[in-house]
């Protein structure tokens, strides 16, 4: 089968270089990588320049993830198209094989995303939530296994995912009117519409991010409005609770290691996630001016 891979990059440095030379290393042979620029400012020389198998998708200005996404699939002829973070790198040679697996194997399946492992740089904070949000045992994801279909019991994402091109086709794409969360929503519908995902906890990246407090109210605080606007009429109310129970398990995790001195770090960490997530969840109470200050992407609330 001809396998693509979709990048989005925001800046041209050496851990992009050593993403695609992983990628270039699979034990699946990879068609082409399709970079998909997010900042005007990269030359499409320093792009291409990584590898003969690169091509450039220019981004329309002002558009929502949704618009150049589906750009970059509509561009693909493959047959599994995988999206990769620009900072993710492959753990080793067997995780696009891994990803790929389920939708060449499994009835049903059409849609995986792999496991992210912190890098070495990250927060112990962050470093347990992504023990717990992408555990080691690998599952499938579908209406006949509700305790896994909640939006914070699974985390499909397109740092590490892969969509075998015609159902992805048959499910219409990607929404394009959302700026952020794409990824959430689309497997959302598949999953209330009766589809299947498959979490491939042998398919590894390294990624993890250190967010401030500040940062933290913000994203959650666009999750709950994803979530009021969108998510909630397929089914997934419930994310708060989910949330709640990782901070805990968070917790746990944190004493089972002895690491007492973030303890409190951990608790105002996640009262920043669930007051953002709150917040959110009544943004059509708020102006949109103040919408601007508190979410991390702004641009929806423009006039």
């Amino acid at each position: 089968m001809k396998i693509d891979v979709i990048i989005p990059v925001e800046k041209c440095g050496n851990l992009l270089g050593n993403v695609v030379k992983r990628l270039l290393k699979q034990t699946v042979d990879v068609n082409r990588i399709y970079m998909i620029k997010l900042n005007k400012r990269i030359l499409n020389e320093k792009l291409e320049s990584l590898s003969d198998k690169v091509r450039v998708i220019d981004t329309p200005s002002n558009q929502y993830e949704g618009v150049y996404k589906n750009a970059a699939m509509a561009a693909s002829d493959a047959d599994i198209v995988c999206f990769i973070s620009s900072e993710a790198k492959a753990y080793n040679e067997y995780m696009l094989a891994n990803l790929i697996a389920p939708l060449t194997k499994s009835a049903g399946i059409c849609f995986s995303y792999g496991r992210h492992l912190a890098k070495g740089n990250c927060q112990e904070v962050e470093r347990v939530a992504l023990v717990y949000n992408y555990p080691s045992k690998s599952r499938v994801i579908s209406q006949e296994n509700p305790d896994n279909t909640g939006l914070g019991a699974y985390m499909f994402s397109d740092v590490c995912s892969a969509y075998l091109k015609s159902e992805f086709d048959k499910q219409g794409g990607f929404d394009e009117d959302i700026p952020y969360g794409t990824d959430k929503l689309f497997a959302a519908k598949v999953i209330s519409s009766g589809g299947k995902i498959a979490y491939c906890a042998s398919s590894v990246v390294l990624y993890s991010n250190n967010y401030s407090f500040a940062e933290q109210f913000k994203r959650f605080f666009d999750a709950g409005a994803l979530q009021k606007d969108r998510l909630k009429d397929l089914g997934y109310s419930d994310s708060i609770k989910s949330e709640a129970k990782l901070g805990t398990k968070s917790i746990l995790g944190l004493m089972d290691y002895h690491e007492y001195l973030w303890l409190g770090y951990i608790f105002l960490y996640n009262s920043a996630k669930y007051a953002g997530y709150l917040v959110g969840t009544q943004h059509k109470l708020i102006p949109n001016y103040i919408k601007k200050k508190i979410s991390a992407h702004p641009e929806r609330y423009d006039a």
